[in-house]
């Protein structure tokens, strides 16, 4: 860019003049008849100054992404339009019991011929060809029948998918059903009462037969102590008894007779056990049926 030149007598005398030139281009200020400043506009001094970030290559976005998908706590595949491996990280990698280099190019049919006819690369097909994410459940023929649960979206050309095995939460789950058939099947029978005590010993939530055996509402037991319907010889070994489960201890089986209102008194059978939370007890849960004198 072509440069003006004016002496610093001059600037000063017409300085508004030599600002509106230096819009322009640049105007060297001499002394002297020797530069010594150069008088610019704030867009051209930006422009001079400003470093454009530099543009990141194909290998620093892939060695990015390639961190972040080694941060995901499950296994993690990648795969083009023709089914083959593009990149893994390193819990898909011990889940198949192959170096990850060796899988990278490779058809998931050529390294795992049973996976053929597999509901999991039927699945992950139709998500190259539909472009939508697939949310679902199907045994492995890979991790020895483990039923997985895999999550298959479109990824740079082709497909993506994480998975983990899915056992244990199937589980959990029966077991959480079992559980309540347990609740329901207790609520129908009638001879078995349940009270959930909390960590202080306190009844955090009675059953409405219970409730009804001591002729009170579920909601007034609530707060109280958990030995307060027992016969006052009885409280104290009782008390014991809970407080030992309640901070570790093993679980409580003891017989005791309730006071009722109006009914006189009950014989029962007590048995409670330690509600886990984490790595600590939350409370007890207590089942109580009448026992005969």
């Amino acid at each position: 860019m072509d440069r003006l030149t004016v002496s610093a007598a001059e600037l000063s005398r017409n300085f508004a003049l030599w600002q509106d030139r230096a819009m322009t281009r640049p105007v060297v200020i001499t002394h002297h008849g020797r530069p010594r400043a150069i008088l610019v506009s704030v867009d051209h001094y930006d422009n001079m100054v400003s470093v454009p970030a530099p543009k990141a290559t194909d290998d620093d976005c892939a060695a990015r992404l390639g961190s972040i998908v080694e941060q995901i706590d499950m296994g993690f595949m990648s795969f083009d339009r023709n089914m083959r491996y593009s990149m893994l990280n390193s819990v898909a990698v011990a889940k198949f019991r192959k170096p990850g280099e060796s899988l990278i190019g490779q058809t998931i049919t050529d390294i795992f011929p049973e996976v053929e006819n597999s509901i999991i690369l039927r699945r992950l097909k139709a998500v190259v060809a539909n472009g939508e994410v697939d949310v679902f459940h199907a045994p492995s023929t890979i991790d020895n029948g483990a039923l997985w649960r895999v999550r298959a979206f479109p990824f740079p050309d082709g497909v993506a998918a994480t998975f983990r095995n899915a056992d244990a939460d199937i589980e959990t789950e029966r077991r959480l059903e079992e559980k309540r058939a347990l609740c329901d099947a207790m609520a129908v029978h009638g001879g078995a009462m349940v009270v959930r005590v909390d960590g202080r010993g306190q009844i955090a939530q009675a059953d409405r037969t219970f409730a009804k055996l001591l002729n009170i509402t579920a909601e007034q037991l609530v707060g109280t102590r958990a030995s307060v319907m027992m016969r006052a010889s009885e409280r104290e070994g009782f008390e014991q008894g809970l407080e030992h489960l309640l901070g570790g201890g093993a679980s409580l089986a003891i017989e005791a007779s309730l006071e009722t209102r109006g009914a006189g008194v009950v014989p029962v059978r007590i048995g409670c056990a330690a509600l886990q939370e984490g790595a600590g007890i939350r409370g007890a849960l207590c089942i109580f049926t009448r026992r005969m004198n």
